[in-house]
């Protein structure tokens, strides 16, 4: 979950390519809550690779601007 803005999705394609995980699809839904429009945006990504330590990877897409919520879908992990 996260406030659009300009350049969000680059910055987030940026930290996951800090830690070589390659983007294979994005998807964005708009989403109302408490009378402001929030943006969901769904990554699908490859599998990161064995070494990636997945707290700091959340660590880093939280201190962009606008992250509110990260959600991992572990199924693929």
């Amino acid at each position: 979950m996260c406030k659009a803005r300009p350049g969000l999705i680059g910055e987030v394609g940026t930290v996951f390519g800090e830690y070589d995980i390659s983007i294979k699809d994005i998807s964005i839904s708009s989403v109302e809550m408490e009378e402001n429009i929030k943006e969901e945006i769904h990554f699908t990504i490859k599998s990161p690779p064995h070494n990636v330590d997945l707290n700091n990877l959340l660590d880093d897409i939280y201190k962009i601007e606008g992250i509110y919520k990260v959600i991992l879908d572990d199924d693929e992990l």
